[in-house]
């Protein structure tokens, strides 16, 4: 069964959801799905053992619920695809729980330091005894006094309980930055789990595991391509811990009996340490970019992997750790770098000047960078000042790439006639055509003109076939890539046949603004 079926399969379920038509037994299923599966009387034998197998492999009480039927399935049926929950509905609770329990234990430790408060009962004032006041004196016996300073008026001060309250607040202040660092790293911590999860997939994803047989996928394996890939195993020279004793002797006697020690050489093939980057799970250019890499490791070549998103400066490796580029060049020592990616990320585009990050990085034996959009030309003579050769993705600039890695050639220009167009300036303009909401009809007319002239038919017809899908996927462009242009097609179709249009129509859909972001808008669709 190949996708199209379980899609049609998957649409026939979703109608009868819809309409209230599901069956109230499961076994009821059988006669309305059996025209979309088999294709003749032997397949049909064939589906009434294996359903009769699926239903005896159920368990017992979900089958006994599945066959009794009911109002309670009918309404079951009627309510349509189960959207799941959020995923960070539990660690959204654990951190409330977390929050009841501290203000619960401030309150109990309040409570338990808090001293009882004693309350007197009002004193009975006696009545004033009956006293005469005395003679007022005459004015002119009177003597000025001095007036006494002026007391300050005492400060508020707060009861037993209010000051205790005050205390414990005090106490939980100290706790506070904790709290709120605590509170900072569970966010981030679910931020990156979202991103991990997005970027590699889920395991129940049914566009997971298609993939093309290695005798039918012909990407990006020419034959003269491999033989230049075969250039990368010549050997360089790397320093070892031991001495070379001659020319330890000789240097020796050459400084008037200094001893000066000469590490031994040792030759092997340097390892090749690619970085390739990834905006999104569905990025069609991190596909293309992954069947590259498979195509060195074929070549056998000790390949070691990482990915980034926009800066190369940090990646995370196949072990689901981030490390920044020295700390990765330097855990692979000797190894040729190879950058797979947009040149913005290495080359400021308001100077045109590498970053000073990318020029404070160690040197090795070979850098270089396979460039999704074809960069201009003084970005290219700025990489090259500090080790970096530049080329455009694909069997070209992969092949002139490795000759210059390999140390037996220089680099010749990117671009050739093999390679894919240039993306058009207007379709380079991903925020605008990535909106939910349509543009106006002329502006939509104006794009659809573009996508024709850049893509061509075959590019045009292969990009009608991914919209059909509502996800895009590298594995399933591929194969529809091939059912739509077989290699063996019939006579007269150069299309086809020629390996080489297949890889430029790749690429020219993998350049596009949607294939970079793994969505496309139903307006476009």
């Amino acid at each position: 069964m190949g996708p199209d079926r379980w899609q049609n399969l998957y649409d026939l379920l979703l109608a009868l959801s819809i309409q209230g038509r599901l069956p109230d037994r499961i076994a009821d299923l059988q006669p309305l799905i059996g025209p979309l599966l088999v294709g003749s009387d032997l397949e049909q034998g064939q589906l009434a053992v294996l359903f009769a197998e699926w239903l005896q492999s159920l368990a017992p009480e979900e089958r006994a619920a599945r066959e009794a039927g009911g109002s309670e399935v009918q309404a079951e049926s009627t309510r349509g695809p189960v959207v799941p929950g959020p995923r960070w509905r539990w660690p959204l609770l654990a951190l409330l729980l977390a929050l009841a329990a501290v203000l619960g234990g401030a309150y109990w430790w309040h409570w338990l330091h808090t001293p009882p408060v004693s309350v007197e009962p009002p004193r009975e004032l006696a009545p004033p005894p009956d006293v005469e006041p005395p003679p007022s004196p005459e004015p002119e016996s009177l003597e000025l006094q001095p007036v006494p300073p002026r007391t300050p008026v005492p400060a508020p001060v707060l009861d037993r309980v209010h000051q205790s309250w005050h205390d414990s607040l005090a106490d939980l202040c100290i706790f506070l930055p904790v709290f709120l660092a605590l509170s900072w790293l569970l966010i981030r911590w679910l931020t990156w789990r979202t991103v991990l999860d997005r970027r590699q997939g889920r395991a129940e994803d049914p566009l997971a595991p298609i993939g093309l047989p290695a005798e039918r996928d012909d990407l990006l394996d020419a034959p003269d391509l491999r033989e230049t890939l075969k250039r990368l195993h010549n050997p360089i020279a790397v320093p070892t811990r031991r001495l070379d004793l001659d020319r330890t002797v000789q240097r020796t006697a050459r400084c008037a009996g200094l001893f000066s020690p000469v590490g031994r050489l040792r030759h092997r093939a340097p390892d090749l340490v690619v970085l390739v980057e990834s905006a999104h799970a569905g990025d069609q250019m991190a596909g293309l970019a992954g069947q590259l890499v498979e195509r060195l490791g074929e070549a056998g070549l000790a390949v070691h992997r990482y990915e980034y998103r926009g800066s190369p400066r940090l990646a995370v490796g196949e072990d689901g750790r981030w490390r920044d580029l020295e700390s990765i060049l330097a855990r692979h020592q000797g190894a040729r770098l190879l950058l797979i990616g947009e040149p913005t990320g290495l080359v400021n585009s308001a100077s045109g000047r590498p970053y000073p990050w990318l020029v404070a990085s160690r040197p090795g034996p070979g850098r270089g960078l396979l460039s999704t959009r074809r960069p201009p030309r003084r970005w290219q003579e700025s990489l090259a000042t500090i080790g970096f050769a530049v080329a455009e993705i694909g069997s070209d600039g992969l092949r002139a790439l490795a000759v210059h890695l390999s140390g037996v050639g220089g680099l010749r220009p990117v671009g050739s006639d093999a390679d894919a167009a240039p993306l058009p300036r207007l379709l380079q303009d991903a925020a605008r055509w990535s909106r939910p909401t349509p543009p106006a009809a002329a502006e939509r007319d104006t794009l659809l003109a573009s996508l024709d002239a850049y893509l061509g038919t075959d590019g045009a017809y292969l990009l009608a076939a991914l919209a059909a899908y509502p996800q895009l996927h590298w594995g399933l462009t591929r194969v529809l890539d091939l059912g739509l242009f077989p290699a063996g097609g019939a006579p007269g179709a150069p299309s086809q046949v020629d390996p080489r249009r297949r890889e430029r129509r790749l690429l020219e859909i993998a350049r596009l603004p949607w294939s970079r972001r793994g969505a496309m808008p139903d307006w476009l669709r």
